[in-house]
């Protein structure tokens, strides 16, 4: 009985997925505002939603707001394809996340979001321009920010297309100034907050990265008036995000990264992380409205316990890294250059500096190492406690083509036989490179933000695609799962996680389960000691045996033992077991016509 049902539940869990939250559905095309969100009738549009009611929250000092809607805390609401207003959120406090997103295969488009401030909201791969709107408004795309009615704190914007207009081949520089927009505001105080994977264009600021404890990850920023990202949140977390092209239009220092004071005078930011961001000047020499860009500036601090690590930085100004006021900072395995200083179209040989305060505080317990610049400015005197070593300086009489696979097109990644090959130090090195590759991976670390020819460093195998057959026809089938091809080379594997559409199957590196007739598609994943987690999917077809004509008992041949489960049903009528009960051709009777489907198969097998 115990195995029985093992069997039932591990099956059930291939069959059934948990559900935490409702569905809604919003279609600007075929909706109706008195609709009920279901698929067959859903309603209009996403800005009704918000201003008919329709969600049930809560406001400042846990008062209820729309209580009893129909939607809540959990659910989630998919957006079809139209343009759907705006939403404008002010003090609703979800007790957990309501999640709002294009449907599969959809492209819903809003004029903004703005959040004043909220929790628990996530915006998922939707279209985010006032184009769309009857009437252009230069706003700020994505809004959320803090007041004194309450902090914003878990919101996430993810796979999200923000932009002013898609073409600015003709904006002038006052078209830049009066017209584009800012990209994303995660607003100062605010907490929690997660922008990644958002693609923005043609606007002022990318994003405002101000709040706290947040993540600002993968992102691009293409085409910016101001600065790509201004990281002034305390704890806040920016990496692998691409920043490239910048338009020079008026008197504003423009920078790749900018950090500074936020709020909080005489308070340093503390505990910041740049990594394996990508800067680029500009990709087209004959882009209008060119201007020189400050990489990495972080001017007014202090700044205390910042990484910047892995960053890539292409830009003709003296700024590449920049840090005045530096105290526990390290700046470790970056990537400055220049090419318009390699072409001596320019005298700024791009450097990474660390030095005092312009007040006159000095900085201290400093790293600098592993590095690739033009130049260094670390003075002796601005500091107490620098450990520098393994920086390499790529002047005019270096070869950048030996050093980098393709510096005119933008890409630094290392070359064969590159002087920056095993030239740093695994000291206070990072473990990943700017491609979240494994690093050391040769002699030892290299210097800059790549590694040569490394891999990916821990990976998940959940094994090859396969058709397994159901052997005895009982509709389902033990197939053995095996994630042993999975690696980690940051540390032992400690889990192998077996899933299917969410519902946790088992455990182990390698794993016998029972699957029901037809494709499957389970989710390994590992975790390593240090916390890393890496995820593989497998494709399981379970087909059914074609069952032999006049095979009774199940067993794969026709022989006495069917004949005798015929001969002792002969006669009966309103059979259900089909062969089992004799009824060879399932007709509901056991008569002279499975016997003779007996005849003709006698003998033959699977």
């Amino acid at each position: 009985m115990r195995y029985t049902m093992a069997v039932t539940a591990v099956a059930l869990a291939l069959m059934t997925t948990a559900a935490p939250g409702t569905t809604f559905y919003v279609d600007p095309v075929n909706g109706s505002p008195s609709g009920d969100g279901s698929q067959a009738n859903p309603w209009r549009t996403i800005e009704q939603v918000f201003t008919g009611g329709l969600i049930e929250t809560w406001g400042k000092g846990s008062v209820p707001i729309n209580p009893g809607a129909p939607i809540k805390g959990g659910d989630t609401i998919l957006l079809l394809s139209g343009y759907h207003g705006e939403v404008n959120i002010e003090g609703w406090y979800n007790r957990k996340a309501i999640i709002i997103e294009a449907a599969p295969g959809h492209s819903p488009v809003l004029k903004r979001v703005r959040i004043a401030p909220g929790s628990f909201w996530t915006f998922r791969g939707l279209t985010i321009t006032p184009s769309a709107a009857p009437v252009y408004e230069q706003v700020v795309l994505f809004d959320v920010f803090s007041r004194f009615i309450g902090i914003s704190r878990h919101v996430v914007i993810e796979d999200c297309f923000l932009y002013s207009v898609m073409d600015t081949s003709g904006w002038t520089a006052a078209d830049w100034v009066g017209k584009a927009c800012e990209g994303i505001r995660l607003g100062s105080q605010g907490q929690n907050l997660t922008a990644r994977r958002n693609r923005m264009l043609n606007v002022h600021f990318g994003i405002y990265g101000q709040s706290d404890d947040s993540l600002v990850e993968y992102n691009e920023v293409t085409n910016f008036s101001g600065d790509g990202i201004r990281a002034t949140g305390p704890g806040t977390v920016y990496q692998y995000n691409l920043i490239r092209n910048c338009y020079k239009v008026d008197d504003n220092h423009d920078d790749g990264i900018q950090g500074f004071m936020n709020y909080a005078p005489g308070q340093p930011i503390h505990d910041v992380v740049l990594r394996g961001n990508v800067i680029i000047e500009r990709e087209d020499p004959n882009q209008p409205h060119p201007g020189s860009l400050q990489a990495i500036g972080c001017f007014d601090g202090m700044f205390m316990n910042w990484l910047v690590e892995n960053n890539v930085c292409m830009v003709s100004h003296w700024h590449g890294i920049t840090l005045l006021g530096a105290d526990g900072c390290t700046v470790v395995n970056n990537t400055v250059y220049s090419q318009d200083y390699m072409d001596r179209t320019v005298s700024r040989n791009t450097w990474i500096e660390v030095s005092r305060h312009k007040d006159g505080t000095v900085c201290r317990d400093c790293v600098v190492r592993n590095n690739i610049a033009h130049r260094y400015n670390l003075p002796a005197a601005d500091h107490v406690n620098l450990v520098q070593s393994h920086n390499r300086t790529m002047g005019l009489a270096e070869d950048e083509n030996a050093w980098f696979v393709d510096p005119r097109h933008w890409n630094l990644r290392l070359k064969a036989g590159s002087p920056a090959i095993d030239a740093g130090t695994t000291a206070d090195a990072p473990s990943l490179d700017a491609d979240e590759l494994y690093r050391p991976f040769g002699l030892t670390t290299d210097a800059g933000a790549y590694e040569y020819g490394s891999t990916v460093p821990v990976a998940a195998d959940a094994g090859e695609d396969r058709t397994v057959v159901d052997a005895n026809g009982d509709g389902w089938e033990f197939v053995t799962l095996d994630g042993s091809g999975s690696y980690s080379l940051l540390g032992p594997i400690t889990a192998y996680t077996w899933t299917f559409q969410g519902a946790y199957i088992g455990s182990g590196a390698t794993l016998a389960v029972p699957m029901f007739v037809g494709e499957h598609t389970l989710t390994l994943t590992i975790q390593t000691s240090t916390g890393e987690t890496a995820s593989d999917e497998v494709v399981i077809a379970v087909g059914g045996e074609t069952a032999v004509g006049g095979d009774c008992d199940g067993d794969g041949d026709v022989d006495l033992d069917d004949f005798v489960i015929v001969k002792q049903n002969f006669g009966r009528t309103g059979v259900t077991s089909g062969p089992a009960g004799g009824d060879c051709d399932e007709d509901g009777d056991v008569d002279l016509d499975d016997f003779v489907i007996v005849k003709q198969n006698f003998g033959t097998s699977r």
